[in-house]
């Protein structure tokens, strides 16, 4: 997002990754998120995580949307090593040869957007923050909350909304699914 403001506001990055097995993450960022600190994090806090989390890393695909940080080519040549042709990201099958190609425009797909941040933003402006360090506590606190069970039952829905946007030919899942 991007606001106009006469001085210089305060801003942050929340990345998180959802699966079954549950949320990982918060990681918080003061700053944009370049290509250089998304493979740091990927490396050093998310799969790390993620290795605890798993029994068989072969079992996991790797999920992200097609935020620039997220494809370039340094960034893309690591989940190929960790991950091989279990990935789903925009330009991944192009420069890989293997994976999904990011559905375009389908933020019905990604359970971080049809859930997670959805949720999280509802229950963290919940108690009315009054500053950004209660923000950011709330938003761990949240996040902390979120059950393996509900993890599980939000990446299940994934394989309807695939078979959903199948059969409605790639539009919005949204509009066509009344909860």
């Amino acid at each position: 997002m991007r606001f106009w403001a006469n001085e210089q506001p305060h801003c942050f990055t929340v990345w998180c990754a959802m699966s079954s097995h549950g949320v990982i993450g918060p990681y918080v960022f003061k700053d944009t998120v370049d290509s250089q600190r998304n493979l740091s994090l990927l490396k050093n806090k998310f799969v790390p995580a993620l290795r605890k989390r798993t029994e068989n890393m072969q079992d996991v695909w790797f999920m992200q949307d097609g935020a620039t940080a997220h494809t370039s080519n340094i960034v893309l040549d690591y989940l190929h090593e960790t991950f091989g042709d279990k990935v789903t990201s925009r330009r991944y099958p192009e420069v890989k040869d293997c994976g999904q190609s990011w559905p375009a425009h389908s933020p019905d797909l990604n359970p971080c957007d049809y859930f997670l941040w959805g949720y999280l933003k509802s229950a963290v402006y919940r108690p009315k923050p009054a500053d950004t360090d209660m923000l950011l506590k709330n938003i761990n606190w949240e996040v902390k909350k979120i059950s393996e069970e509900m993890c599980g039952n939000v990446t299940n829905n994934f394989v309807v909304r695939v078979k959903q946007g199948k059969l409605i030919k790639g539009r919005h899942i949204e509009k066509v699914i009344h909860y």
